[in-house]
């Protein structure tokens, strides 16, 4: 409906969005939202933990947040603000970049001589989205961020005075408050909780290396002695405690433990031993799956992309600047991908950040609101064309 409004009507709405902008206060209605339970497969329908809470917020509220997201993200892309170990909600930046950094790192540290051991924890924060303080947020926003002034006013009441009602069976609860967390189904949620877990990076890079996809956290160290590893990793946790607890955030213990399950179940499958086999043997005699049981193609064009990042992307910088150095037999994704003639250092770079400022208009460029006479699509497409051009 708000795609077929009039002139009258967009200038209504572009008002209305104006209003709160100036004043920094929103309606209530675009800070209440309608939480619907979703059950999780394989759940029990009696525990209240079975069930997914899928959050309904207001339509004309999206709308200038997706406004306020385009300008965010440019000014954050601009001053390069974000942590470049985060993958998460972020253009040009997938799990499979995350994946291929590190395992090709650690690859790279078992071909040096003498044989560098690594050692690797996998951390899931627990309810982050929920457990974020809006206080820090904002106080974040305004040092790391550097964002001020009615930007930071309107976030600031964006995440004030919320509040959610539940339907079920169409019957509606009563509207609770809610007081922490970045509201779930908002638009500007991922890039605040983005913003909210800056630092970490910085903080961590110190003793280990770190990987970040929204709130699951990796961090690995490579080394000739396992006694000196394992000390640097258990002072980075104590890194990432400290930083949790000033934060408000939560190690979700269940989620790890599951992740080594998983580890596990994929190690089982690449070696093709069986669940019963102790896992340490598991974990010895698994090897990375090679390129060739994948699609060349579709691996080509992955590389092909990948590579045009450049310094945008912390994976395009590393495999543009790789070398092999391959000595056990052990083959790594790179030198396998290099062996099969994916990696082309010739492909062009591009920019994945936003180039044009959305705050500023294009002059000169216009789109015809309405066609200069009737035409009949299915007879005369050319003729359509022709009018449509810009």
């Amino acid at each position: 409906m708000i795609e077929h409004l009039g002139l009258v009507g967009r200038q209504s709405l572009l008002d209305i969005f104006n209003l709160p902008w100036r004043d920094g206060r929103l309606p209530r209605d675009w800070k209440r939202a309608i939480v619907i339970p979703i059950k999780k497969p394989g759940k029990e329908a009696g525990s209240p933990e079975s069930y997914r809470p899928i959050a309904l917020t207001s339509i004309i509220c999206k709308i200038i947040e997706r406004m306020i997201l385009a300008r965010l993200k440019y000014f954050l892309d601009l001053n390069d603000l974000l942590d470049g170990a985060q993958y998460g909600f972020r253009r040009g930046h997938g799990t499979t970049d995350r994946v291929l950094y590190m395992c090709q790192k650690i690859r790279d540290a078992q071909n040096n001589k003498p044989t560098n051991h690594s050692i690797a924890v996998f951390l899931d924060l627990s309810k982050a989205f929920g457990r974020v303080w809006k206080h820090k947020l904002i106080i974040k926003l305004h040092e790391y961020g550097r964002i001020n002034g009615r930007a930071l006013a309107w976030i600031h009441d964006f995440l004030g005075r919320r509040a959610i009602s539940f339907k079920y069976n169409n019957t509606f609860s009563d509207s609770y408050k809610i007081c922490q967390g970045v509201p779930q189904g908002s638009v500007l949620s991922p890039i605040l909780f983005t913003i909210y877990l800056t630092g970490i990076e910085e903080l961590l890079t110190r003793r280990c290396e770190v990987e970040i996809f929204a709130d699951d956290v990796v961090l690995w160290k490579s080394g000739a002695q396992v006694e000196e590893i394992e000390s640097d990793v258990n002072l980075a946790l104590g890194d990432l405690r400290e930083f949790a607890d000033h934060h408000k955030l939560n190690l979700n213990a269940n989620k790890s433990y599951k992740l080594e399950r998983v580890q596990l179940n994929a190690a089982c499958i690449f070696t093709g031993l069986r669940n019963s086999c102790p896992n340490k043997i598991v974990l010895y005699e698994a090897d990375l799956q090679t390129l060739r049981f994948r699609g060349g193609a579709g691996l080509e064009k992955y590389f092909k992309n990948l590579i045009s990042y450049g310094s945008h992307n912390r994976t395009s910088l590393f495999l543009r600047g790789w070398k092999s150095n391959q000595r056990l037999k052990k083959i790594s994704p790179m030198s396998l991908a290099t062996e099969l003639n994916l990696i082309s250092q010739e492909v062009e770079c591009h920019s994945i950040k936003n180039c044009i400022n959305p705050s500023e208009g294009l002059l000169g460029v216009f789109f015809h609101t309405e066609l200069q006479q009737d035409v009949n699509k299915a007879d005369t497409v050319p003729a359509l064309m022709k009018q449509m051009t810009l």
